[in-house]
């Protein structure tokens, strides 16, 4: 998977490149690497500011979401208390 993001990357290949790292980011979700994940599916979901509806970019920003709270669950996120 990281040749084919590789080769995708070389090519400029984004929606490939993002199809890659989808995949390679729900391996690390799965093998319990959630930050990796997000390491490497977050600057690729950020290039993106067009087509921010279609089916992949959807995936992907849902996923990203999920790994994220994986990385730091909701209960674990301080409370913001009004002054």
């Amino acid at each position: 998977m990281q040749q084919a993001i590789a080769v995708a990357r070389r090519q400029n290949a984004k929606s490939w490149e993002l199809r890659g790292a989808m995949s390679l980011a729900r391996l690390r979700q799965q093998e319990g690497r959630p930050q990796e994940a997000v390491a490497l599916l977050a600057p690729i979901l950020a290039w993106f500011t067009e087509g921010l509806d279609t089916a992949d970019l959807q995936a992907a920003r849902t996923l990203l979401d999920d790994l994220e709270t994986d990385v730091c669950p909701p209960h674990l996120t301080p409370a913001l208390s009004a002054p």
